[in-house]
């Protein structure tokens, strides 16, 4: 299972605040957003993957008697 770690996502308040921003600097700021956001979805894909095994193999438990 892949773990995300918070620190790797985390950013300063400032970073967080609006300002006059230049295109280009909207433009990197947008695309790091991105690939955070895929990362993410990659992440969270992988758990509900994992998480439908384990619900498969519980309910051939509960039907099989096992």
């Amino acid at each position: 299972m892949i773990q995300i770690v918070p620190e790797h996502f985390d950013k300063k308040a400032e970073d967080k605040v609006l300002t006059q921003l230049s295109p280009m600097t909207l433009k990197i700021k947008l695309e790091e957003t991105l690939r955070s956001a895929k990362v993410l979805a990659e992440t969270l894909n992988t758990q509900i993957v994992d998480l439908m095994k384990r619900e498969n193999l519980l309910k051939n438990a509960i039907t099989n008697g096992r």
